[in-house]
């Protein structure tokens, strides 16, 4: 008879400190019940469970003693196997579909295997005598499925038999699911150095990850969210704070017929305009939009000010100096070779966001922008284009207007055969500033070129670009110029051998240098190369660079650097080592000083007794030396984590585990005779609760 594996008694618990499980407990009955406050906040309560399925083989059986002499007729699939449900062809209602089949003759069977839409689910399937059965402990999605059982006979026959069948979570919903996990972190001090300050004693988190979904039909809404609980006896730093927080959520509503779509975003939200309006802008708020065909409409409301828990709402109440709003409208034409795209952004801004500060005053601007895109010959040859003007007044109590300046672009990319290549221009003016994207740099011209040739197994790629500041000729200000160059070169034709070249020269240089200022006129040349090779269950990395920097001005201030760096990766079934080795030497002519640093690391991770003991390693060792005796020491820094699984899917989904996390540090200064040394300690235990509704 086929066994399936033995479970892991939940026994394991009573072995531990009572009072440590208690409190955790405790703490996550209290955080559970907020949760579930907080999800009816937003009418929603969301839940995930994860299946982690392996492949089993069945054990063998013996023969019976009185087997045939004749050599029987070979074995069908349909003669070992009998599928009892779900029907060929049918369709299931639920979303955790039961699968059962029996072996009709157990004994004439060496092993199975059983694939589920090509998922691996043998060793969590249940045996009673020769039936078996598996019921998903997640939410099986909607649609069609197909069920592969996979049999080995004792004459060696590989037998198939296979199953076609769909299914629907509800009556009403192709899909209607609620996937969530709950992980839960405590962690105790054990062990600290006098010199740490500032580290906690007892810490506790919760994260509750959920992401649901109705799906009917054309249409179809989904909610995600991460809801945080964290409770420490320091303060914590903003913009988190202690007991329940709302890390981000996302409501997203879909609908679309024919040529017809639309759909709703509310919540943390990315928008992504053009590269000379917005790009990349995260923040909370709601945006729509709305498509006909070759026709759509795009428009965002989102607050200026980063948003973390529950404050702020949903991110587009309030008044409009402290929005960002926008809209765009694009068209194809001529079967979609013509993209044309025009975008409008408006909005103010008067507080800080997290990470950043400063004076803060009222900020209000606009952008508006008209993108043009071309496809010729196939899609072998791209234009692309825009053109935008700007307005932004940085403070609105002063008596200064806003700036306005205007910036555009425009380029071909192409691909022919074994080639392809780039060439663009750029123009952004010096008082060229957008609302809601204060990164994007101005005072900018120039042109970049790039073509790339891919052979076999061989790459070449050649570059150059030039640009310059002060595009308005300002008289209190030099024009710098700045000139690039690339060539890299990648070889792959020897087998588990990889190549690459690199040379990378620039230059700098100023012009009209007002009265006063120093020119600017320097070369720098930067050569690197890299070789891996893979031998067995290593994995060997090798990369070498050297740069030269000359200063041709009357400073003469050139420098030299030159680093190699060996990284050798073992990869075994329960165990990787990360060693490296890097040597990184650098002189200056101004003080004819040369400093040599030596860097070995070692990192390794791993697991014992069929995962149930982890852990995971990483030390750093820096040694640096001045050939002038001004720096003389070393450092040493190591991190390092073990913990025990105490039960394996206890109660069918939890993975509970206790262990020890710490680091440790030290440094020594040879020329002062100095030391420090530092520990820190951490008792920690943690699982994760998956579930699904």
């Amino acid at each position: 008879m086929l066994k399936k594996p033995g479970g892991v008694g939940s026994g394991l618990f009573e072995k531990y400190n009572h009072f440590l499980a208690c409190g955790v407990i405790m703490k996550s009955f209290f955080f559970i019940k907020h949760c579930f406050r907080q999800i009816r906040f937003f009418s929603i309560i969301t839940l995930l469970l994860i299946l982690a399925p392996s492949t089993l083989w069945g054990q063998s059986t013996e023969p019976s003693s009185n087997q045939a002499t004749e050599e029987p007729a070979a074995a069908t699939p349909a003669a070992l196997i009998n599928l009892i449900s779900p029907v060929e062809g049918s369709m299931v209602i639920g979303k955790k579909p039961e699968i059962k089949f029996s072996l009709v003759d157990p004994g004439a069977i060496q092993g199975i295997v059983v694939l589920l839409d090509g998922t691996d689910i043998t060793n969590v399937l249940k045996q009673d005598g020769e039936v078996f059965s598996f019921k998903p402990l997640a939410a099986l999605a909607s649609g069609q499925h197909a069920l592969q059982i996979a049999a080995k006979s004792n004459d060696g026959q590989e037998l198939i038999q296979e199953l076609a069948f769909s299914s629907r979570h509800t009556e009403k919903f192709e899909e209607a699911v609620s996937e969530n996990d709950l992980g839960l972190v405590y962690k105790r001090r054990l062990a600290k150095s006098d010199q740490i300050t500032n580290e906690v004693e007892d810490r506790f988190d919760a994260n509750l990850s959920s992401k649901s979904k109705l799906k009917q039909g054309n249409f179809e809404t989904s909610f995600t969210t991460n809801l945080r609980y964290m409770d420490q006896d320091l303060p914590i730093a903003e913009p988190e704070r202690k007991g329940i927080n709302l890390a981000n959520f996302l409501w997203q509503t879909k609908y679309t017929k024919d040529q017809f779509s639309t759909g709703s975003d509310v919540g943390d939200l990315q928008i992504n305009e053009t590269p000379l309006t917005v790009q990349g802008l995260s923040r909370r708020g709601g945006q729509l939009a709305v498509g006909y065909g070759n026709y759509e409409a795009h428009g965002f409301v989102v607050r200026s000010k980063e948003l973390f828990g529950f404050n702020g709402g949903l991110g587009i109440e309030g008044p409009t100096n402290e929005h960002i709003l926008g809209a765009s409208a694009s068209a194809k034409f001529w079967q979609e070779k013509v993209l044309l795209k025009g975008t409008y952004i408006t909005g103010g801004e008067r507080e800080n966001s997290y990470g950043t500060w400063g004076n803060v005053s009222q900020k209000r601007g606009n952008v508006s922008s008209v993108a043009l895109q071309i496809k010729m010959f196939d899609e072998k040859l791209l234009f692309d284009s825009e053109y935008a003007d700007s307005s932004l007044d940085g403070d609105t109590a002063d008596d200064y207007g806003a700036d306005e300046d205007k910036a555009f672009n425009f380029g071909f990319s192409g691909v022919h055969n074994i080639f392809s290549w780039k060439a663009a221009y750029q123009y952004v003016g010096p008082r060229y500033y957008v609302i809601g994207n204060p990164s994007l740099p101005n005072d900018f011209a120039g042109i970049n070129l790039e073509g790339t040739a891919s052979f076999s197994v061989q790459t070449i790629t050649l570059g150059f670009s030039q640009s310059h500041d002060n595009v308005k000729n300002d008289p209190l200000a030099p024009q710098v110029t700045t000139t690039a160059g690339k060539a890299a070169y990648t070889y792959s034709g020897i087998e588990n051998l990889t190549l690459g070249l690199n040379y990378d020269p620039s230059w700098l240089k100023s012009s009209d240098e007002p009265s006063g200022t120093d020119p600017v006129d320097s070369r720098k040349d930067a050569y690197s190369a890299n070789i891996g090779y893979k031998i067995g269950k290593w994995d060997l990395q090798f990369q070498t660079s050297h740069t030269l920097e000359n200063d041709r001005t009357a400073t003469d201030n050139d420098t030299k650097t030159t680093t190699y760096t060996l990284t050798p990766v073992l990869t075994l079934e329960t165990l990787t080592v990360t060693p490296s080795y890097s040597f990184n030497t650098s002189w200056a002519k101004g003080t004819d000083v040369t400093t040599d640093t030596y860097t070995t690391g070692l990192n390794f991770s791993g697991s014992f007794f069929d995962k149930s003991l982890c852990y995971d390693f990483a030390g750093t060792h820096n040694r640096t030396k001045a050939s002038d005796l001004s720096t003389d020491n070393y450092t040493l820094t190591a991190t390092y984590k073990v913990a025990y699984v105490l039960a394996k899917e206890f109660m069918g989904f939890a993975n509970p585990s206790l262990g020890l996390e710490g680091r440790y540090g030290s440094t020594y200064d040879y020329l002062t005779d100095t030391s420090s040394h530092e520990k820190l300690v951490f008792l920690v235990f943690s699982t994760n609760l998956p579930f699904s509704f």
